[in-house]
């Protein structure tokens, strides 16, 4: 049976600490401090390219805590599905996102090139990566979603040596510039974002643990979960005996936090929406975990 292989998050900069670890004899503290102080003190570097460079330093540290969280891909074609969903309501997204995601304290460096300590009560952080099947290893995708209380909210990512941020109030504009390097940032961005919508609006997909290839390895971390895909974002069609079978074709549509008052049970939670033809008319459905049980409560 032949092995299947994932590709790593932060395998780059792993690399990078293995080998001056090496050479060094550096603990994992010992090169955190020596690589900031670096990035500090570097002349070349440009206060952006510093900036850079310190928060993906800092989303490495986060693995190396254990506070970064794994997420393994069952098939490679939901990460296919998950960069391709635009984002019109971000702002909702990143509004849940806000009251449940994680609270770490981080670094940044100010444009003087002088690091500042953000406590953990003004900040808000989602620090993880997925692991694709089939895809290189070097080719992990390593995100940070990093929130302010000044409703600020940056994504950090390394993608094997690609590297950048984005403020995310940017992003709406940067959806209209269709040159290939802006595609492909807003792949990225909904990626990053659409993983976290969809692991909330379909929480019966994500599973404690790691493949078996990977604990045979013994690579994995104590921070993992696998996520499956959900039956309720496949398309449906007609077998040929008359039946209704799934494909691999995925439902177009996008994620949204429901706001409206009418909702009781439902309201402030993540759902999918598509749209499908019933009796040649366009119907907007929501999909979800638990959601008819959901709106049969809200008596929707």
């Amino acid at each position: 049976m032949k092995s299947i292989f994932y590709s790593q998050p932060l395998s780059v900069q792993w690399a990078a600490y293995h080998k001056a670890s090496k050479r060094n004899h550096d603990s994992v503290d010992q090169y955190f401090q020596r690589k900031n102080r670096l990035i500090v003190t570097d002349p070349t570097l440009s206060p952006q390219k510093r900036q850079v460079e310190a928060f993906i330093l800092d989303l490495w540290a986060s693995d190396t805590s254990r506070v970064f969280l794994h997420l393994y891909f069952v098939d490679a074609s939901l990460r296919t599905f998950l960069e391709g969903i635009r984002l019109p309501d971000l702002e909702g997204i990143l509004g849940f996102i806000r009251e449940n995601g994680f609270s770490s304290t981080q670094k940044a460096l100010l444009p003087n090139g002088k690091p500042v300590e953000i406590s953990k009560e003004s900040i808000t952080a989602f620090p993880f990566g997925i692991h694709v099947p089939g895809e290189a290893r070097e080719k992990g995708y390593a995100f940070n979603l990093i929130l302010n209380d000044d409703s600020e909210a940056v994504l950090i990512w390394a993608i094997g040596t690609d590297q950048g941020w984005l403020p995310l109030k940017k992003f709406h504009a940067l959806a209209q510039d269709d040159s290939e390097k802006m595609r492909g940032v807003k792949e990225i961005v909904q990626l990053a974002i659409n993983t976290i919508a969809y692991m909330n609006a379909f929480p019966s997909c994500v599973v404690e643990g790691v493949p078996e290839e990977v604990k045979k390895r013994d690579i994995h971390s104590v921070n993992s979960r696998m996520l499956a895909i959900s039956d309720k974002v496949l398309e449906s069609v007609k077998g040929t005996a008359g039946g209704v079978v799934a494909t691999p074709h995925f439902r177009r549509g996008h994620f949204r936090r429901l706001t409206a008052d009418r909702y009781t049970k439902m309201k402030g939670k993540l759902i999918f929406v598509h749209e499908t033809m019933v009796k040649g008319r366009a119907k907007t459905v929501y999909v979800a975990d638990d959601i008819d049980e959901m709106l049969e409560a809200d008596g929707i």
